[in-house]
């Protein structure tokens, strides 16, 4: 127990003798999956609302902005604790509620695009032409959306990686002795005095990800350009 860095142990061991090394790469596992399927809920429920909100407009538009407006009036990370709290602790309820919440940039930025792409003479010609409004969506509307919306969600990952580890941190996560992120930097705030690697190795690891996400999401939207 309570070995620091070494040859036999990358990251030291924990409180328990386990290899935090082995930890922090299952831990990456739970963690990336998370904000993978966080993202992905936010993604497509972004699309689906901001392309109804943006194509349809009248009514459903106003009523669908609202309830978005609603959702962006409340902090991120209280309206993930709200839901998962509702719907109970775990991964996947973690990865559900994270979604939720990234939800309404994801919309707001869909129907802006779409708004532009709407009002283009292509669109304009198919719709004269009597094609169909769900084939205009998917092929001229949802294509032209993708590009700006990947780049945003590759902006967001860190960001949702982030919220990931913090409800890990404050126990909303996978049960011990499953390992996320979180809950690894939240075994060792006991022992930062005596055994400081066991909180700030698992902390760092965190850190590179996010940087690393943001760097490439950084030179991706230069490309768009």
């Amino acid at each position: 127990m309570f070995q620091a860095p070494s040859a036999e142990h990358w990251f030291g061991t924990d409180q328990l003798g386990r290899d935090l090394f082995s930890r922090t790469i299952y831990g990456a596992h739970a963690t990336v999956t998370a904000a993978l399927l966080s993202l992905a809920i936010a993604v497509i429920g972004g699309l689906v609302i901001g392309i109804a909100s943006a194509y349809v407009g009248g009514i459903v538009d106003t009523l669908l902005m609202r309830s978005v407006d609603v959702l962006l009036s409340i902090p991120g990370l209280l309206l993930s604790i709200t839901i998962v709290t509702a719907i109970g602790f775990g991964t996947t309820p973690v990865a559900i509620a994270i979604g939720v919440a990234s939800l309404p940039g994801f919309a707001r930025t869909t129907r802006a695009q779409t708004l532009k792409i709407k009002n283009h003479a292509y669109v304009e010609a198919a719709i004269v032409s009597g094609v169909s409004p769900l084939r205009i969506v998917f092929s001229h509307i949802l294509r032209n959306v993708l590009g700006p919306v990947s780049v945003l969600a590759m902006l967001e990952f860190g960001a949702v990686i982030m919220s990931v580890a913090t409800l890990s941190f404050l126990g909303f996560g996978a049960k011990p002795p499953a390992a996320e992120w979180g809950s690894l930097i939240n075994d060792g705030r006991n022992y930062l005095i005596t055994s400081p690697w066991i909180s700030l190795i698992p902390g760092f690891v965190v850190v590179l990800t996010v940087l690393a996400a943001t760097v490439l999401a950084n030179n991706l939207k230069r490309g768009e350009r």
